[in-house]
């Protein structure tokens, strides 16, 4: 089962001045982050890129989950769901290797996944657990 951090390993708010929203501890060696660089690029006619960075390197935070709770993967979808209050767009504080500390980023979410685990009965339908519990934020 995951646990909040009183601190958080990943926080979000959809608002600036919004209290901080604590994700869920994620699975051990469950964060991946990629460093993005968009390129406007091209090859010449010896097929060397002659491509430029255009504007600055971009994080993607990929997180993986241990089995969750209805109400835990409740706290993650949430906070995206727009039917629910919830926004694409959000507030991401999380520690950057870049630059050796917590950074706040605005970031947008992309894929959800989840599967569910142990359901009770047919009648309730309601899985107990939801396994393979991933997402991902990408600044903007």
């Amino acid at each position: 089962m995951a646990t909040l951090l009183p601190t958080g390993y990943v926080k979000i708010k959809i608002n600036i001045n919004d209290p901080w929203v604590n994700l869920p501890l994620p699975a051990y060696d469950g964060v991946t982050m990629e460093i993005q660089t968009t390129v406007d690029d091209a090859r010449n006619a010896s097929n060397t890129m002659i491509g430029n960075p255009v504007g600055s390197d971009k994080i993607k935070l990929n997180i993986s989950y241990p089995p969750l709770t209805d109400d835990e993967l409740h706290s993650i979808l949430r906070v995206f769901d727009r039917e629910q209050g919830g926004s694409f767009f959000v507030y991401v504080n999380f520690y950057d290797p870049r630059t050796m500390q917590r950074v706040t980023r605005y970031m947008y979410v992309g894929d959800r996944s989840f599967d569910p685990w142990i359901v009770p009965s047919i009648e309730v339908g309601a899985p107990k657990r939801w396994i393979n519990v991933q997402c991902n934020l990408i600044e903007c």
